[in-house]
């Protein structure tokens, strides 16, 4: 094969941003129970899972927002010397019920996310949020258009500092990188008054890698 032959590229990867107000919080929570029996927990983290799942539905959450993400039942055991060559003692079970649940009035989620750690009571974990948007898809094109011009700049740029002509597109992919704001697991004993929300802005992010053709001028 001849250099002639031989298509000259130059890759490059655009990027897009967006920035908006959240208009859904999603909250990651739990209630973990331990006991002497694993029957004793689980029926106790039952009777608070309830609790919670009656306040988030009281406060509008509706059952299609409610997710299940995790159930265990583990065993406690007791703490053994190291040099203890004897099976681990099981002293206790402990139970986590995981939900997730999608809240659309975010104004209120702190009210809301208050009643769910006041239903559950010392059990609660609040395992994080996180922000996004019901409908991304405006946030989405504007991105793409940002990183696509991003991206022709860059090679544009590449192109004229190695004094070739940029031609055709080789190839074209994209990736979502977005990934809004989020606060870390706490305990109920944390809230010791309303929890106030702040959503502030979200950010949607797109990178677009683009291969051009280059040729000599």
């Amino acid at each position: 094969m001849s250099t002639e032959d031989v298509q000259r590229t130059v890759s490059v990867t655009g990027v897009g941003r967006v920035e908006a107000a959240a208009d859904l919080l999603f909250l990651n929570l739990a209630v973990e129970t331990q006991a002497v029996t694993a029957t004793a927990a689980l029926a106790e983290n039952n009777r608070l899972a309830a609790a919670v799942l009656s306040a988030l539905k009281a406060h509008g959450i509706e059952e299609q927002d409610i997710q299940t993400t995790q159930l265990s039942i583990d065993p406690i055991t007791a703490q053994q010397d190291q040099n203890d060559t004897q099976p681990p003692r099981i002293v206790g079970y402990r139970v986590r019920n995981g939900l997730r649940a999608r809240l659309r009035d975010v104004p209120g989620a702190g009210a809301i996310i208050d009643a769910a750690v006041q239903a559950g009571g010392d059990a609660t974990r609040i395992g994080g949020i996180s922000f996004s948007f019901a409908d991304p898809s405006g946030l989405l094109v504007a991105a793409r258009k940002g990183a696509i011009g991003d991206a022709r700049a860059r090679a544009q740029q590449l192109a004229d500092g190695l004094g070739v002509g940029l031609g055709n597109v080789i190839s074209i992919s994209e990736s979502d990188t977005s990934g809004g704001p989020t606060v870390p697991e706490f305990s109920r004993a944390e809230f010791a008054a309303p929890i106030p929300i702040l959503p502030g802005e979200s950010e949607v992010t797109l990178q677009i890698t683009v291969s051009y053709e280059i040729f000599t001028k």
